[in-house]
């Protein structure tokens, strides 16, 4: 038998209706990532990046190489690595104004040193868990120290903190309402002045608590 090539067509019209969507239903000011992952999820990261330009203030990528194809490209938004990143990748990242998420002071302080000796300013956002379990602090009073010291270290600049709902999609949000106490609760005793959660089935599903919380994201905003 004989099988003929496929292809997925992709209608980047309904693409940007759905982020305008979700742009109506968050709080004036609040500001969204678009998350462009695995090549946005099959559909294209840069294509997709560019259809959803106008709606966000910045991109989140799995790895570096993806944050560097869409440097190739010509996106010059914020570009945030969600996924852990090796020392060895600190140069790379600092050359293409990469944003790396950061959990451990060890890892900041390496990151800290290469950003000196490059004579650059590194943008880091702090990982926390809340209940996801794949990266980040553990939100207790001695996360909140860890975030404090990497706040001291030069060349530096702490950019927000994020974390990622495991079950917002889920009719039942009582994990999901733990998670967002928690985030924010460990947020107000770090001080980190940008916090970043939530992703587009919360959007879509929380409204309330969406306009009337102080962050949120693959959205933000500043406090």
């Amino acid at each position: 038998m004989e099988f003929e090539r496929i292809y997925a067509e992709v209608d980047l019209g309904r693409i940007e209706e759905n982020m305008k969507a979700m742009k109506e239903h968050l709080r004036p000011g609040t500001k969204m990532y678009g998350v462009v992952k695995t090549d946005a999820y099959g559909h294209g990261a840069v294509p997709v990046a560019r259809t959803i330009d106008r709606f966000v203030c910045g991109y989140a990528v799995a790895t570096v190489d993806e944050g560097l194809k869409l440097r190739r490209h010509g996106i010059e938004k914020e570009i945030l690595c969600l996924g852990p990143v090796s020392a060895g990748r600190y140069q790379e990242c600092l050359e293409n104004d990469i944003s790396l998420p950061m959990f451990e002071y060890q890892r900041a302080k390496e990151l800290s040193d290469a950003a000196v000796a490059e004579g650059k300013t590194a943008k880091i956002h702090i990982a926390v868990d809340t209940g996801m379990s794949r990266i980040g602090l553990f939100p207790d009073e001695g996360s909140v120290e860890t975030v404090k010291e990497i706040a001291e270290l030069p060349a530096l600049r702490i950019a927000g903190m994020f974390t990622h709902f495991a079950r917002a999609d889920e009719a039942d949000k009582t994990k999901a309402g733990e998670q967002y106490r928690r985030f924010h609760a460990f947020c107000d005793a770090a001080t980190v002045p940008t916090a970043q959660e939530s992703w587009s089935s919360r959007i879509l599903t929380w409204t309330r608590s969406v306009r009337e919380s102080r962050s949120t994201a693959c959205t933000r905003r500043m406090r």
